[in-house]
């Protein structure tokens, strides 16, 4: 029993310790964003928080067969390497209030490998019908 206990011990420190990780990696870039974690079985999703704009916006979902610390460390890889192997889009939007709150557009930027990626980010667990996208473009590569 000992030895059970032991081992989700050790399980739990390496995902706080992955999990510490992503969010040291995301601030260096977002320094206000936090992050969420989702775990389902064999798939962890990780999300960014924006508190200035009051929105989670998928980041990666990421499947292992083998184990949740499997999944926090592909995840690690690809929010370290993102921003070199995928295209940047910026996306202008906003949320759709009533009439005497109208929201002003907002930009924010996806790393995908397609338009359809991009949406696919951007809408993940939102009602589609509450916001309005009024442009979705490819930044220029440098």
């Amino acid at each position: 029993m000992k030895n059970t206990l032991e081992a989700s011990q050790n399980i739990s420190i390496q995902v706080g310790l992955l999990e510490a990780e992503i969010l040291e990696e995301v601030r260096k870039t977002n320094p206000k964003h936090t992050v969420s974690f989702l775990y389902e079985p064999n798939k962890v999703k990780v999300s960014t928080f924006n508190p200035l704009r009051e929105e989670f916006f998928t980041l990666i979902s990421v499947k292992s067969e083998s184990s949740v610390e499997d999944a926090l460390k592909k995840a690690l890889i690809y929010i370290k390497t993102h921003r070199v192997e995928y295209n940047s889009f910026t996306v202008v939007w906003a949320k759709k209030q009533n009439q005497a709150h109208q929201t002003k557009p907002e930009p924010s930027i996806f790393y995908c490998n397609s338009i359809r990626h991009v949406l696919d980010k951007f809408y993940d667990g939102k009602d589609e019908d509450m916001y309005i996208i009024y442009e979705i473009k490819m930044n220029p590569i440098s």
